[in-house]
């Protein structure tokens, strides 16, 4: 699991849970896309997080990855980079730290929200910072 969830996603089945419902609503293809916003510095990975950042990404970091999660093999839960020994399948880009230029709301939970005005279903997610602060995104 990311290694920066808010402890409240400390339980592997309930991130389990959350993560399985954002592939029921968006499918497989569409999980974990990322869209930019704001001239780039609003990052929306869907079903995962939404990064706000203080300077705009690049293209060149659009075309590369952050190394934010541990693989968990046994080497080095804690690294902040590819250190831990697993080899990423795409290039990455430098980490940007946590409240030092930018500010990640990850998953918190996923509600149905109804159908839209056209008849489309809708699902509101919530994003959580770790200082608390919540972000919630209505997609349909």
């Amino acid at each position: 699991m990311p290694k920066s969830w808010p402890e409240s996603h400390s339980d592997d089945r309930k991130a389990i849970d959350i993560i399985g419902r954002s592939v029921r609503f968006l499918g497989g293809d569409n999980l974990f896309r990322r869209y930019i916003f704001d001239d780039g510095r609003t990052l929306l990975t869907s079903g995962y997080s939404i990064s706000l950042f203080d300077q705009p990404l690049t293209a060149d970091d659009l075309t590369k990855i952050e190394y934010t999660w541990s693989c968990a093999c046994g080497l080095n839960a804690l690294a902040d980079s590819a250190d831990d020994g697993y080899n990423m399948r795409f290039p990455q880009r430098p980490n940007i730290a946590e409240g030092n230029g930018k500010t990640t709301y990850y998953i918190l939970d996923i509600n149905d929200a109804g159908t839209s005005a056209q008849g489309r279903p809708q699902t509101r997610f919530t994003f959580a910072a770790r200082d608390g602060r919540r972000i919630q995104l209505l997609w349909s």
